[in-house]
């Protein structure tokens, strides 16, 4: 057996470190195996980091519902959407088709405009086009709803659609809804075998039967501010979840964090505009960020050797995203020197140093003063217990748990992406400042569950003075990821 291999260079904190040292790319390491000694270049071995590190696009598969409600007067009022549905064949459109708050008089056809601009939506093979029928939160009789069914199903092969959206759906009346969806079930859908179902309750309606019965139902249709407060959303269902934001008024790179974050959830489909609720029909027109947001869900997920990676803030190798998403949480004490060189008197907490953006004694990183709502939902040391759980609360991220003496919990890799307890995220909830009281039951001291990135207007707390020249929580100011606040800490 040879001996083993043994490579000169930097350690630091019991970790090779190269970051340190001047002209890394031009640095020889001396290797000695079996007595003989070679130069190689360190150079070498980036080459071969970097071709481990191969990124590949992975089509995303959230797709894009959208409520077009919108009389098409001329061939351009449609145009937008006609333009990104051509421009972006990997994307899935659900577009809902709404004449008269239905299609109409019972048997009618739709009028020449409609006819024309349906007819040119259905070339597209990524487009599934639904007929919009009000439910009056199942108040409305069969026979009625019915008959819209029977309408839609009667256009012309030509412009015909692929099923039906039900708006007004009411939670918890499972009869109804399945009477109302056999009847699209069995209605006679050109050239498709069944007829699609969309539910439209606009809120979480938890693990109900509806699932069941339909194809899709969206479980959030309201404004950005109160999708800001909910956030993260439920997931019962994400493969048959759908997510409406209006009145969004957030940056371009907000948009596409909340983009990001509905994809790596896994949403069927989504749909966010602008448009102000308050002053406009939100559904009449398409808002001025349309095509950003069409860019954005269009846009692929980066894999490194087939493991899911979500996009950084800034380089060097940290993943960083806004979520939500599953994590796991301890507690510590100590905090009155964090890592990002400014503390603070609100609920902090330490972050997993894949996700800090930095390395020990190299400063902070871009996790610094961002925000994060934090829900636990289980003890992984006792999985028997059920609850009750402490409150989920706001934190804001001042120190780093390093990689180093911290294994189990935030030993994350690029190449390894979760800790021991399958987690991608770990928080360190400090004791000093209220937060790890506040969140832990007693007599429980670890905890799996869930985290997203939230605005630091939810967090209630002061900052206090920097301790070091080059602290930073900028972060606390900064759009969600993927946008840039103090920066990564880049070798």
């Amino acid at each position: 057996m040879p001996p083993p291999l043994h490579v000169l260079g930097f350690q630091m904190n019991g970790r090779w470190n190269i970051c340190s040292s001047p002209s890394p790319l031009r640095q020889f390491a001396a290797v000695a195996i079996d007595g003989m000694v070679y130069l190689t270049m360190i150079s070498a071995i980036f080459l071969s980091v970097l071709a481990f590190l191969t990124v590949v696009p992975v089509q995303a598969t959230t797709g894009i519902i959208v409520p077009l409600y919108s009389y098409p007067e001329t061939t351009s009022t449609w145009a937008p959407l006609e333009t990104a549905i051509s421009n972006y064949p990997n994307v899935q459109f659900y577009v809902i088709i709404n004449p008269d708050s239905g299609p109409g008089d019972a048997g009618s056809q739709p009028d020449t405009n409609y006819q024309a601009g349906v007819t040119a939506l259905r070339t597209h093979a990524n487009v599934l086009l639904l007929g919009y029928v009000y439910t009056s939160y199942g108040e409305r009789s069969l026979a009625d709803v019915q008959q819209d069914i029977d309408t839609y199903a009667g256009w012309h092969t030509a412009y015909s659609l692929a099923g039906i959206f039900f708006d007004e759906t009411q939670p918890g009346l499972t009869s109804t809804y399945t009477a109302y969806t056999a009847a699209v079930r069995s209605a006679a859908w050109p050239g498709r075998t069944t007829g699609y179902v969309i539910l439209n309750p606009g809120e979480d309606i938890g693990s109900s039967n509806y699932y069941s019965i339909a194809d899709q139902i969206v479980t959030f249709e309201d404004t950005y501010a109160e999708y800001e407060k909910q956030a993260p959303l439920p997931l019962p269902h994400p493969t048959q979840q759908s997510v409406i934001i209006h009145t969004f008024t957030g940056t371009n790179a907000t948009l596409s964090s909340v983009v990001q974050s509905l994809k790596t959830s896994g949403f069927l489909s989504t749909y966010i505009t602008d448009l102000n609720i308050a002053t406009t029909d939100v559904y009449g027109s398409f808002g001025s960020d349309f095509s950003a947001f069409v860019q954005d869900v269009s846009a692929p997920l980066v894999a490194v050797r087939g493991t899911l990676v979500h996009p950084r803030a800034t380089p060097g190798g940290y993943v960083q995203t806004a979520g939500p998403g599953n994590a796991s949480f301890t507690m510590y004490t100590g905090c009155a020197q964090p890592a990002c060189g400014i503390a603070a008197s609100g609920y902090t907490a330490a972050i997993s140093q894949l996700a800090f953006g930095s390395e020990p004694g190299l400063g902070p990183g871009d996790a610094c003063g961002r925000c994060f709502a934090l829900t636990g939902t289980e003890d992984p040391y006792s999985p028997s217990y059920t609850g009750p759980f402490g409150n989920s609360i706001v934190v804001k991220v001042t120190d780093m748990c390093p990689v180093a003496g911290n294994q189990a919990w935030c030993g994350q890799t690029v190449t390894s992406q979760t800790n021991q307890f399958n987690m991608p995220v770990h928080f360190d909830i400090c004791e000093d400042t209220g937060g790890a009281g506040a969140f832990f039951p007693s007599g429980h001291y670890a905890l799996l569950g869930t985290w997203s990135e939230v605005s630091c207007s939810q967090w209630s707390g002061s900052d206090g003075s920097p301790l070091w020249s080059g602290a930073c929580i900028s972060g606390e100011n900064a759009p969600l990821w993927p946008s840039t606040g103090c920066g990564n800490q880049d070798c």
